[in-house]
């Protein structure tokens, strides 16, 4: 963690916020942050996991889109979550309206073969991947809100009846992130900090 250090430290020398990021890399809030990921990073095994957890110290150094508790919130996803969890969710937030079946092809599927069957090993862990995130509250079915960002019911639409219950690889529900969903990937897979020097530079 000691490039973590190293980035603060230059960050907080530059730019015109300079005064705000010292001020928030000394408290007591943001220091308390910094030892929960400590500990949760000594605990996580992959190198992977490592990066995220130091993208979200330093974006947290920096940044507000989110409360700390929020913050909290993102380093137990970090060490809850499997990798192939964050990869769907990195694949809605890079595609938003994206189907299941269309994140399995691009995702899970390997050398173009066929979707798994319904009652297959392999579909029962792409569900059970799904249904963490979706009853985490991180991913759901893309909805249209009105001007007080209260979701819209669905018209009704009228279904040919199945014999079949809907596949886990449907191609017709669009899938989007919700807004923690979204902040979280924010904080751990991009480079925020950079972003704003390179602003401030260019500036």
């Amino acid at each position: 963690m000691e490039n973590v250090i190293l980035r603060l430290d230059e960050f907080s020398k530059a730019g015109e916020d300079e005064e705000l990021i010292l001020k928030r890399i000394k408290s007591n809030e943001y220091l308390n942050l910094v030892r929960e990921t400590f500990k949760s990073w000594d605990e996580v095994s992959t190198v992977e996991k490592r990066e995220m957890f130091k993208k979200l110290i330093i974006n947290a150094a920096a940044i507000e889109l989110c409360t700390d508790d929020m913050v909290r919130i993102f380093i137990k996803w970090i060490a809850q979550y499997h990798e192939y969890h964050i990869l769907i969710m990195t694949e809605i937030y890079k595609n938003p309206g994206i189907t299941l079946g269309t994140i399995w092809d691009n995702v899970f599927a390997q050398d173009d073969q066929q979707r798994p069957r319904e009652n297959s090993a392999k579909a029962d862990l792409y569900r059970s991947f799904i249904h963490d995130l979706q009853l985490g509250g991180v991913i759901r079915q893309q909805r249209s809100v009105n001007d007080r960002g209260e979701f819209l019911k669905k018209p009704k639409r009228t279904r040919i009846k199945s014999e079949v219950m809907k596949s886990s690889f449907d191609d017709e529900d669009k899938q989007e992130l919700s807004e923690l969903g979204s902040q979280f990937i924010h904080y751990v897979l991009e480079d925020v900090v950079m972003q704003i020097a390179s602003a401030e530079e260019n500036e």
